[in-house]
């Protein structure tokens, strides 16, 4: 399975391990399963195309598009968490009761990931004739977060959660700030390469994951990560943990 430092969803400990909420969540209910889990480091867009070869087994956190679809089997929804626009906090004022590609047309510069599906927000500026200078595309969302500070764009495309995760550690949370603009709320499931698992092995895996929900583990595991009171996706509805 694909990680990335992507926190809370996984990350590296002080201790050098690999952790976070949807690796150990993984972890739990392949080891049900009878199976074990071998995590390799990549970047999103890379992983999509070892997931389609079939190199990668399984890529979390990625949304069911039809182009996906051809060669991945998908999972029942786990997390569901919207997908925000971050702003520099003098600036989220002026950006008030505007869609993306307004901003974008404003002359708002943003800084997104490769390979990454936004939503259909992101998806309806990729179709306007956006100069290459208004739109920036970066690996690693740590140092979109730096350039947001140092006002080389002014607007970022994040997870709710990661968010927040992020900028709490980088000591950002008083000069970083979430606008009103959601671009997504669509949950997210795992990713299964049709090269290399079938249906049979997914259905199980929803069955596994259905079967840890109910367990008080779970539960004691979304608080440990301080989603407690974020949407936890339930038997494939989003409904808020209590």
């Amino acid at each position: 399975m694909r990680w990335a430092d992507d926190a809370p969803y996984s990350m590296r400990l002080p201790d050098g391990r690999i952790s976070g909420v949807r690796v150990e969540l993984a972890q739990l209910a392949l080891s049900r399963m009878g199976c074990s889990l071998v995590l390799v480091e990549m970047p999103f867009a890379r992983a999509l195309l070892e997931l389609k070869d079939g190199r990668l087994d399984m890529l979390g956190g990625a949304f069911p598009r039809p182009e996906r679809r051809v060669y991945a089997h998908f999972s029942k929804p786990e997390f569901s968490s919207p997908n925000l626009v971050f702003v520099r906090g003098a600036d989220r004022a002026r950006m008030a009761g505007k869609g993306l590609v307004q901003l974008v047309a404003e002359g708002w510069r943003l800084g997104v990931q490769p390979g990454v599906a936004y939503g259909p927000a992101y998806e309806d500026l990729q179709q306007q004739a956006v100069p290459s200078s208004q739109i920036t595309t970066v690996a690693r969302r740590a140092s979109l977060w730096q350039m947001l500070v140092r006002e080389r764009i002014d607007l970022v495309i994040a997870d709710q959660l990661t968010a927040r995760y992020e900028l709490a550690h980088a000591d950002l949370v008083d000069q970083v700030v979430a606008s009103a603009l959601v671009i997504s709320d669509e949950p997210t499931g795992m990713a299964f390469s049709k090269l290399t698992t079938d249906e049979a092995f997914v259905h199980r895996y929803n069955e596994t994951m259905d079967g840890l929900r109910d367990e008080l583990a779970y539960r004691t595991m979304m608080e440990r990560y301080g989603l407690s009171r974020s949407a936890a996706v339930k038997r494939g509805k989003a409904s808020p943990l209590p």
